[in-house]
């Protein structure tokens, strides 16, 4: 098996763009904010996630801050290659002082500051990934400075793959596959929900690969709704086990060096439900649409829109999203008429487009193609990742755009 790294030139090529980036908006340094945020932002100028915090400077050398030295330790081993790490400067210590430290260092203590993280949510932080302490500190350490809020100029480049990134890419989506098909092997009458979740996670931990949080989603039966990880991952308890009629759909999420895609694999058990077969076509239909709408010069907009229209004409509704960058940030088609949802989700019904800035679609760009169709208490999810190349879309994945059927 190969194992792709991105290099120094991919280094030099992430720095230069976001150092474009700030020379467009007036900037003099962007603070990048990973910590325990899904997304791992720093990792992006870093190439290593140490829940931290990258400062770039537009004009001087990148800083990293952690809170620990053992985040930075491991640099030290004997078997260690030193020369994969991109930030030699790395300092310890609460994030808010230290951020405040570096920037008056570089004589910015009346800069305009780019900040990624601070207010723009991501999945499971609404609010953003910024502690209030440290951020007070920040503040009050630097009062003359300005900062803006570059989460989603920062995200349109990340969403831009180069040609090493796409190289890994496929690679982190060819370990999704590799998961969904260690799931359909698995998935049988009487196999323990515990069996299948390790079969897909021991398929990407044997890639080399690690699951991005919430690690696997996993839904059970005929009327599951829910899509979070499975209750038994925090509250313990027996596993549950495949019945006939049961239908077990997953979000997988392999990320390779720092890249991440995703693969929504869903696998009915016979006798399947005529309601779940036709739910099984929409979403391969709105999987298609999508596939053959996304091409470089059409917005997100359109894209998501033209996923809706199978879920549209079924007379459906949806839960999740049709489409979302990756990583998140534009996400679409979630929460599709919610007239049409059972009365006891209607009063919870919160959901829209997360990303609502505009994004104009152009070649490069990464994004995970997962629609969803319900009717009733019956939903059914399919899809995988894809790249825009010039003409229209690669798909990455194969076994998981549509609903397998087994027994």
């Amino acid at each position: 098996m190969d194992y792709p790294t991105l290099s120094p030139g991919e280094r030099d090529r992430r720095w230069q763009r976001l150092r474009d980036m700030m020379a467009e908006d007036g900037l003099d340094a962007l603070v990048v904010v990973g910590i325990k945020g899904r997304e791992h932002f720093e990792a992006y100028v870093a190439n290593e996630y140490i829940e931290g915090v990258a400062i770039l400077p537009r004009q001087s050398e990148p800083v990293l801050l952690t809170w620990h030295p053992k985040m930075v330790i491991r640099r030290m081993g004997g078997k260690t290659d030193r020369s994969r790490f991109w930030i030699d400067d790395v300092r310890i210590g609460k994030y808010g002082p230290n951020t405040a430290a570096v920037l008056k260092e570089r004589g910015l203590e009346r800069g305009r500051i780019g900040v990624v993280g601070l207010e723009v949510p991501e999945p499971g932080c609404p609010e953003g990934i910024v502690p209030y302490p440290m951020w007070r500190a920040v503040i009050e350490g630097l009062p003359h400075a300005e900062f803006i809020d570059t989460t989603w100029r920062v995200r349109a480049i990340m969403v831009e793959k180069s040609a090493e990134e796409q190289v890994v890419l496929r690679h982190s989506a060819a370990i999704g596959e590799r998961a969904a098909a260690a799931m359909l092997e698995t998935v049988k009458p009487g196999a323990s929900e515990h069996r299948i979740y390790d079969a897909i996670q021991s398929a990407i931990h044997g890639a080399g690969a690690v699951p991005r949080d919430p690690f696997l989603i996993m839904t059970w039966g005929r009327d599951d709704l829910g899509w979070f990880e499975p209750h038994w991952t925090s509250a313990g308890g027996p596993p549950r086990t495949i019945e006939p009629g049961d239908v077990v759909m997953t979000e997988i999420f392999p990320a390779y060096a720092g890249l991440e895609t995703q693969q929504q694999m869903s696998v009915a058990v016979a006798p399947v439900e005529p309601v779940v077969e036709e739910l099984g076509r929409t979403a391969r239909r709105a999987y298609k649409a999508g596939l053959a709408t996304l091409r470089p010069g059409i917005t997100f907009e359109q894209l998501w829109s033209a996923m809706l229209e199978p879920v549209r004409a079924l007379g459906g509704w949806t839960l999740t999203p049709m489409v979302h960058s990756l990583p998140l940030g534009w996400t679409g088609g979630m929460g599709f008429a919610p007239e049409r949802m059972p009365e006891h989700l209607r009063r919870w019904n919160t959901m829209g487009v997360i990303g609502r800035e505009p994004l104009v679609i152009r070649q490069g760009m990464s994004f995970a193609l997962e629609p969803n169709a319900c009717l009733g208490q019956r939903r059914m999810n399919v899809g995988g990742s894809v790249l825009v190349t010039e003409h229209g879309a690669e798909e990455l994945n194969q076994l998981p755009n549509r609903m397998h059927v087994v027994g």
